[in-house]
């Protein structure tokens, strides 16, 4: 699966951007904003950096998540041999877009 993935972040990508590898809250804490948390300070610094941020989910309920921060879905597809579907995400910033 990761080197489906590589492919393909390679392919959707292929510019300089960070890449959020995984962004778990315990269930029990969910709901209470860690993960918004978690989010702002790592968007905070790809802006100073003026670097897109590319990210894979796949969670559908993470989608409108991801969107709220700036996140567009720029793939959505079922990984390979596996009954997985994942969102690929990206996140522009203005530094970027402009």
């Amino acid at each position: 699966m990761s080197k489906h993935l590589d492919k393909k972040r390679k392919e959707l990508a292929p510019f300089d951007h960070w890449y959020l590898i995984l962004l778990g809250v315990d269930p029990h804490y969910q709901g209470k904003g860690y993960a918004s948390k978690l989010l702002r300070g790592m968007l905070v610094r790809t802006d100073e950096m003026g670097v897109p941020c590319y990210l894979e989910t796949e969670t559908e309920k993470n989608v409108s998540m991801y969107q709220h921060f700036g996140f567009k879905v720029i793939d959505e597809f079922n990984v390979p041999e596996t009954k997985i579907k994942l969102w690929v995400m990206l996140r522009e910033n203005e530094h970027v877009s402009k």
